[in-house]
């Protein structure tokens, strides 16, 4: 017997659960989320202002009394506490430490300098004079600077001392250090090549704005003050260019690759990847272990975080997306060759990335079209470029980093898409209708066939001897192209909503097809005569935050996956076709207040990895597995599916237990069975 018939029987036997006599709702949706891991926590004595990690310590200093504190963190789940020395009555401003002694600034004045060779009792060595400061201190090779002082640490017990030779016109004070380039918190860049001559090379960008943090990164730089973060572009080593402002208040933030951790009541991760339009992909409210949060630094693939009762944990923080990249203008179609993700963007042409890590996409070039590029599709060494009113570009790909055109074809009108089956491409124009090329020679391709689609044709899909030709808020043309040369329309299926966009994209897996309409979601037709297709469901795509957009659907063994608009992503159980189950769904945005939406348009699988053109949101790339157990009715974790899975779960209804709570909804009732049962028949992987 089927194991979820049999499930089924017994469940529904049940009085405790079959007291609730609603229907199973389509929209069981589980919460969007990301994975925050404890990997390790330690305790010392104070709440600690200023953490810096280098190699295997922690240097932490806590204000009144003011201490430094050394923890080794060799074991980031066993870190230990080596020393807690008490340094001053006054409040420190920013300190490093190098070579076996540690450097710290007062607030009110005065430099000190300890001997932390014997890391188990740090010494005083001695004090310098230094009028008070509301500056930081940075330091490069043998050098500390200041606004006001430089000091040579040459020899580290006998700085010397002089007077600051930066021009009286400074903008800011002194900030971060990066090689040979100091940055104030105006964000104005000056050559340190000669430390005692620095040169202004690029002027302050935020003259009337005080940054209190900045982060470096080889290509970009980021900022933050109590309320605001900032994205600055500095690719040209002679300009330094504000790039995006979101109002984001934290304590302190971290950096990883395009991703940003802001710390406040809890821990925010936006994606920067298109800085003039950044994209909240996590908030995590409640941080197991820790009070008031106030700094995180990041260190390989961990976060070093502290609070105001003396915690110091460390987390592992995987987000979703894994990993995402802009696009110049609006990310419209978007085909995977290999290691490759061609992207066709509206404006640019064709961008083609390096996917071969996804959490890091890499821009390889792009090619400039004659006009908007819409689709786009290839074979190996081969991508072909529907490009509105400049018809087909067939391009050279062999070398990624320098594709070069190879011919053109026009189709008269308005290129809109194409898809490459075999030796042919099958090509539709909003005017002229569907073109088959033969493409045995990319150079020269052949003409086979050009047959008119009545109204505005967008897209097309091939499905073996038929194309099913999307014509937007008119009529989906199903042709019979068995003949190439003389292809035959044989059906119509009319949008739901003829006032939208209407079917944007056509699904056809195992007998049944399934149209992506925009605003009204998408249906399911039985397609065993596609002559006459027959509506068996229609799903509305909408969340319980967002109205759904349905554009595109992809489907793998029981799930389907539906690109759906600025709602995002959305996940079901597809085991009946007539009737879903969204089981996930993770949302295009979150709180961010921006004026345009990354809506999830297109979309191409690899394994559990969705890559999405989010339109005005570039290239992301979504775990679709980042928030599911791996087995979700495998409640005792021995990967069979069996009676002891379902007497875990229903002890744990009875008592009202939380894990038994699979709709997240506080209430347990009927939908949580069914959920469970649509878990249980999916099976183990």
């Amino acid at each position: 017997m089927n194991p979820y018939t049999s499930l089924l029987s017994i469940v529904v036997s049940l009085p405790s659960i079959f007291t609730m006599q609603t229907a199973l709702a389509g929209d069981q949706t589980q919460s969007p989320c990301s994975q925050l891991e404890l990997v390790g926590i330690t305790k010392y004595p104070h709440a600690t202002v200023h953490m810096q990690i280098q190699g295997n310590r922690a240097y932490m200093i806590s204000d009144y009394p003011t201490h430094f504190s050394i923890i080794d963190i060799t074991d980031p789940e066993s870190m230990t506490l080596i020393s807690h020395t008490p340094i001053a009555n006054q409040s420190v401003k920013s300190y490093f430490v190098r070579d076996g002694y540690a450097y710290f600034l007062y607030t009110h004045g005065g430099l000190t300098i300890y001997d932390i060779q014997d890391e188990y009792d740090p010494w005083f060595v001695r004090g310098h004079g230094f009028p008070n400061s509301n500056t930081q201190m940075v330091f490069s090779q043998d050098f500390i600077f200041n606004r006001d002082r430089i000091f040579n640490i040459a020899r580290p017990r006998s700085p010397q001392l002089t007077d600051s030779l930066f021009a009286s016109s400074f903008v800011g004070n002194t900030i971060n250090i990066d090689q040979s380039n100091l940055y104030t918190d105006r964000m104005a860049r000056y050559d340190i090549t000669e430390p005692l001559m620095p040169v202004l090379t690029s002027p302050a960008l935020v003259p009337f704005i005080t940054l209190i943090d900045v982060i470096i990164q080889p290509t970009a730089i980021y900022g933050r003050n109590n309320q605001t973060l900032y994205a600055f572009d500095q690719s040209n080593p002679n300009e330094i260019t504000l790039t995006g402002v979101i109002p984001a208040p934290s304590n302190d933030f971290a950096v990883s690759g395009s991703f940003i951790y802001t710390i406040e009541e809890g821990i925010r991760v936006f994606d920067f990847s298109n800085p003039a339009d950044p994209l909240e992909v996590a908030y995590f409210e409640d941080i197991p272990e820790l009070g008031s949060l106030t700094q995180i630094e990041r260190i390989d693939d961990l976060f070093y975080i502290t609070d105001d009762v003396g915690t110091l944990a460390v987390y592992r923080i995987n987000t979703n997306p894994v990993g995402s990249h802009a696009t110049i203008d609006q990310a419209l179609e978007i085909k995977l060759l290999d290691n490759l993700a061609l992207v066709a963007d509206n404006s640019a042409g064709l961008q083609i990335f390096d996917i071969s890590s996804p959490q890091s996409p890499t821009l390889l070039s792009t090619f400039p079209t004659n006009n908007t590029a819409i689709g786009v599709d290839a074979i190996p060494g081969v991508a072909f470029v529907a490009t509105h009113q400049a018809g087909l570009d067939i391009v050279d790909i062999s070398d990624p980093s320098n594709p070069t055109l190879i011919t053109n074809y026009d189709t008269t009108r308005s290129t809109q898409d194409v898809q490459i089956v075999g030796q042919y491409a099958y090509v539709v124009d909003r005017v002229t209708g569907l073109h088959i090329l033969d493409i045995s020679d990319p150079s020269d391709p052949q003409v086979v066939s050009i047959t008119d689609t009545p109204n505005l044709a967008h897209d097309i899909t091939i499905v073996d001897n038929l194309a099913l030709v999307s014509q937007g808020r008119f009529d989906l043309q199903i042709m019979d192209i068995s003949d190439r040369a003389n292809p035959q329309i044989i059906s119509t299926i009319t949008p739901i909503d003829t006032i939208s966009e209407g079917i944007d994209t056509t699904t056809v897996h195992n007998g049944l097809l399934y149209t992506a309409e925009n605003s009204g979601g998408y249906r399911v037709f039985d397609f065993s005569n596609p002559a006459s297709p027959i509506e068996i469901a229609r799903i509305n795509t909408d969340t319980a935050t967002d109205l759904g957009f349905g554009h595109e659907i992809v489907i793998q063994g029981n799930r389907l996956i539906l690109t759906n608009g600025s709602a995002g992503l959305s996940i079901y159980n597809n085991t009946d076709p007539t009737s879903p189950v969204r089981i996930n769904y993770f949302p295009a945005r979150f709180n961010i207040n921006a004026p345009s939406s990354s809506s999830y348009r297109k979309l191409m699988m690899q394994d559990s990895l969705a890559y999405i053109t989010a339109f005005n949101g570039g290239l992301r790339i979504i775990d679709i597995n980042n928030c599911a157990l791996p087995c979700a009715a495998d409640f005792n974790n021995d990967t069979i599916l069996d009676f002891f899975d379902l007497s875990i779960f229903l002890s744990a209804f009875a008592e009202k237990d939380p894990i038994a709570d699979l709709t997240n909804d506080g209430i347990f009732d009927f939908f949580d069975a069914s959920v469970f049962l649509s878990f249980f028949s999916t099976g183990c992987p």
